[in-house]
């Protein structure tokens, strides 16, 4: 990494400090000086202004949230806006996002400062291509890069600058394929720059950095270009500890792109939660006001197996509560379903509502027969198509898991799976899973997947979130 070292501050600093910032009439008064009690923000801006022979500037500035990473690349973004000739390139991955309004993208927030001014000295906005123009000629472009086919929409364009927020969700290929729209003229005085923002990425099928993500770390974080880190920690403006108080409810992979902000992290199994924990949450059935449904996940092939499981919703709480598991590898499916519902009757639990993920295939067929076996069982189906991979569906089960907020029945440490020659509990089962818990597994969590879409509808379906009172009726 080569770090920011600036050196003594010259002449020539002050004077483009004035020309960029202090005299730009399109940042606001309260945004300038912001920017001038914000250590890593000024030396950026700084080392930025400086001319580099035959060259341009390369340039990450990341690391953990809350950095101020947007609103410093609205202001960079607009630097030179007031100078006649200049030209910029914004860049994001996804359109929505580039022109996303208010402080959510650098596009938003030269919006909201745009509306501070007079109408006759504003900024021309246009949506349609998005684009920013001045009154002395400066031009600001947006493009979004959602496509590797997209970059050479580039190939014939000039820019002085170039901004990429959020950079490590867009294509290395993309990335790499800027420099060469770096173009001026002998004489401009405006610097060459490439500038990129972002947190690491990780790869949402191995939890490894995505590869934009690997050539930052390689070229920026531990390489020859200069890494300017800017997060929660080096930010004069927020509350420290009220930030880490809201931080605290993250699982381990996003407190390492969030929180800490670490391009080395590599995910290992079992670290969303600590198992040893997971006694404490074991706890008798619900007495109160509660809601229950099944939750089932079909047997793949091979040792895949068939599970059912009850989850129990606290009306009063909030809490979730694990109430029953049942799982077999043979094709008595119907008969272990109606063991286990006569298992919770019999602890005075009646689940209404079953839902069932929809496997590849015939589903119509399937459908139709899960729909009458369960109209005997006075149950509903409710069919759920699963999105993301088993491990991403499983992280808001673990997480709230470990905040408290989903309870395991304690009968469930009694209960035991008696097709294995090894006597096991269910409560056994389910922590074998979790510790196993990774990106790629030989071996499918059917358990955990069959939790994890109970959760799921139960939080998204019926709209119902930690720490309000009440639910919304199911839309089933």
């Amino acid at each position: 990494m080569a770090e920011l070292n600036l050196g003594p501050i010259t002449q020539y600093d002050k004077d483009m400090l004035q020309l960029t910032l202090i005299d730009n009439p399109y940042i606001p008064e309260e945004i300038k000086k912001g920017v001038l009690g914000y250590p890593q923000q000024l030396k950026s801006l700084i080392y930025l202004n400086r001319p580099i022979v035959n060259d341009y500037h390369s340039i990450l500035i990341g690391g953990e949230a809350y950095g101020g990473k947007t609103l410093f690349g609205a202001v960079l973004s607009l630097r030179f806006i007031h100078l006649k000739g200049f030209k910029g390139l914004n860049t994001r991955k996804n359109y929505d996002d580039l022109t996303e309004e208010s402080v959510d993208s650098i596009w938003g927030y030269i919006g909201l400062w745009n509306e501070e001014l007079e109408k006759k000295d504003r900024l021309k906005i246009k949506l349609n291509p998005p684009r920013i123009k001045s009154k002395e000629g400066g031009l600001l472009a947006f493009r979004a890069f959602d496509n590797i086919k997209k970059k050479e929409k580039t190939r014939s364009k000039s820019y002085q600058q170039i901004c990429n927020d959020e950079a490590p969700e867009i294509d290395k290929r993309i990335l790499t394929f800027q420099g060469r729209s770096l173009r001026q003229q002998a004489d401009s005085r405006f610097p060459k720059s490439i500038i990129s923002f972002g947190n690491p990425q990780y790869d949402p099928k191995t939890y490894r950095l995505n590869e934009s993500s690997q050539r930052f770390l390689n070229e920026f974080v531990e390489g020859p270009y200069v890494y300017v880190p800017m997060g929660w920690k080096t930010n004069p403006y927020i509350n420290q500890e009220e930030f880490k108080a809201s931080m605290k409810d993250l699982d381990e992979i996003d407190k390492q792109s969030q929180m800490e902000g670490n391009w080395h992290y590599i995910y290992s199994k079992g670290q969303l939660i600590d198992i040893n924990t997971l006694n404490d949450f074991l706890k008798p059935t619900f007495t109160g006001n509660s809601f229950s449904i099944l939750s089932i996940d079909l047997a793949g092939r091979g040792k895949d197996k068939f599970v059912v499981s009850t989850l129990t919703l606290d009306i009063n709480t909030n809490r979730i509560m694990i109430d029953n598991i049942s799982q077999t590898v043979g094709t008595s499916t119907e008969y272990l379903i109606e063991g286990h519902v006569l298992e919770d009757k019999q602890r005075g639990i009646h689940p209404s509502l079953c839902i069932i993920e929809m496997e590849p295939g015939s589903w119509v067929d399937t459908e139709k027969y899960w729909t009458e076996f369960f109209n005997q069982l006075n149950i509903a189906v409710h069919p759920k198509k699963p999105v993301g991979s088993k491990f991403n569906r499983a992280r808001p089960l673990i997480r709230e898991m470990s905040q408290g907020h989903i309870l395991i029945n304690q009968l469930l440490d009694e209960k035991e799976y008696t097709e294995s020659s090894y006597k096991k509990t269910y409560y056994n089962l389910l922590k074998e899973e979790i510790s196993s818990l990774s990106p790629l597994m030989k071996v499918s969590p059917n358990i955990i997947d069959s939790l994890s879409q109970g959760r799921n509808f139960l939080r998204d379906e019926l709209q119902v979130q930690n720490g309000t009172s009440g639910m919304k009726t199911a839309r089933v």
